[in-house]
């Protein structure tokens, strides 16, 4: 059975990270799971071999070495005669650490990652102390605008799909535009409802998603992340995203109140005020999903609207921001890093950012179901950094996969198939009034 999270499956989760010379160098670690407790060895061994799987031996190969608790170092390493090499390090506090490849001028890439007793890993910082106040007075503000929403039928490619085109006002000038999706002919209050958000860019709302979890008998909305018009040519989004919304997560900072992440969120609760307001809508199950940016996004909006009943994050963004001042491996440490560099005064600027932290609304996630992945090799959300989140949801309903050889910029095939059963199941508990 497909889902939502079906859709944001790309193919970069193998484990292994072929090169130009058509070596594969894959790594695992000696213990299942690869997680280990504070100071105790962590092996990795790796192997290389030839496209066609045959060992290299006598090869050396460099790894970069990054993580927690400020490790960052080269090992050069040799391959015995069936081609493969170990090495052992480990780490004094909870946390991560990922081994890398970079080969000639070729991308580093990850190949294998474990973990220190990831269930202590706490925010860099505390949530401000005046966060819930911050968001209880932005919330009350938008439950106060009227839901006035221009919906468009739209021809459906499917016939027992009803489709429309959508579109609700929201502050600050871009308004919420999508897709909705939902059984033809379906009673009211018949449907559990859901939202997919997406991950980081600009881009067109995606029609075929919402009709897929239409089938699964669902009333189902994709809105963009940026307010941008539906269905334009390819060129329209590359030059929004090149010109005017380049680099928008970092619009408006350090005033929050005119940030442009600030007004994402708030198209946010109005996406989840419009899935609420239609007749179709059970009354009971609420989805918020995404990946990336949109797994920001879904913590956001367990924390925002308590409606939310299910909540899926997959290799969240936005967590624990502060996190590389203490010497992680930091949420976006290379982006923010560099950010906050070319900013004339950065210290405001993060902590803004403290209230746009995915860690902080976490602590107002209190009933949902939550399932969260992580990928340790993930070196654009880094591994902590979603624990930091994970870890701060106060919902006691959770559940946390991890994938040691997991980057970024997709969702492995075995983790959104888990995705698709945890909604279900949440769908099927919440039906038999089970919650």
């Amino acid at each position: 059975m497909k889902s939502f999270v079906s859709f944001i499956v790309a193919v970069f989760c193998a484990t292994a990270l072929t090169v130009a010379n058509a070596e594969k160098l894959t790594g695992s670690t000696d213990r299942k799971g690869a997680l280990y407790k504070v100071g105790e060895p962590i092996t990795f061994t790796f192997l290389l071999t030839d496209d066609n799987d045959v060992p290299l031996r006598t090869r050396k190969f460099t790894i970069d070495v990054v993580g927690d608790s400020s490790v960052s170092q080269q090992v050069t390493l040799t391959t015995d005669a069936a081609g493969k090499a170990q090495f052992a390090t480990k780490l004094d506090k909870p946390g991560f650490v990922r081994c890398d490849r970079t080969t000639g001028a070729e991308k580093k890439m990850g190949v294998v990652g474990a973990g220190t007793e990831p269930e202590k890993i706490l925010p860099a910082v505390p949530k401000p102390a005046d966060f819930d106040g911050y968001w209880h007075k932005t919330v009350a503000e938008l439950d106060a605008m009227p839901v006035e929403p221009k919906v468009v039928t739209l021809k459906s490619p499917d016939p027992e799909i009803s489709l429309c085109e959508i579109e609700v006002a929201s502050p600050g000038g871009e308004p919420v535009r999508g897709y909705l999706a939902f059984p033809r002919g379906a009673k009211r209050g018949t449907l559990p409802a859901q939202i997919f958000l997406h991950s980081a860019g600009v881009y067109d709302s995606n029609m075929k998603r919402a009709i897929a979890e239409a089938k699964l008998g669902r009333l189902s909305l994709d809105a963009n992340a940026t307010g941008v018009l539906n269905g334009q040519p390819p060129d329209y989004y590359k030059e929004l995203a090149q010109g005017k919304l380049q680099g928008y997560a970092m619009h408006g900072l350090p005033d929050l109140d005119n940030s442009y992440r600030r007004r994402m969120l708030q198209r946010l609760y109005r996406s989840l005020q419009f899935l609420k307001s239609r007749p179709e809508w059970d009354g009971k199950i609420l989805i918020a999903a995404g990946g990336s940016q949109g797994g920001w996004l879904a913590v956001a909006a367990a924390a925002l609207d308590p409606a939310v009943t299910c909540c899926v994050a997959h290799l969240p963004g936005g967590g624990d921001c502060s996190g590389y001042t203490i010497g992680r491996d930091g949420a976006k440490r290379g982006w923010l890093v560099k950010q906050l560099a070319q900013h004339p005064n950065p210290a405001p600027v993060l902590s803004a950012m403290r209230y746009l932290d995915t860690a902080n609304f976490a602590t107002n996630v209190k009933k949902a179901d939550c399932l969260v992945s992580v990928g340790f090799i993930d070196d654009v959300v880094c591994a902590s950094s979603v624990y930091a989140m994970y870890n701060s949801i106060a919902s006691p309903n959770k559940r946390m996969i991890n994938n040691p050889t997991g980057a970024h910029f997709g969702v492995a095939p075995h983790v959104a198939a888990e995705g698709n059963q945890f909604v279900q199941a949440h769908i099927e508990k919440m039906r038999a009034g089970r919650r």
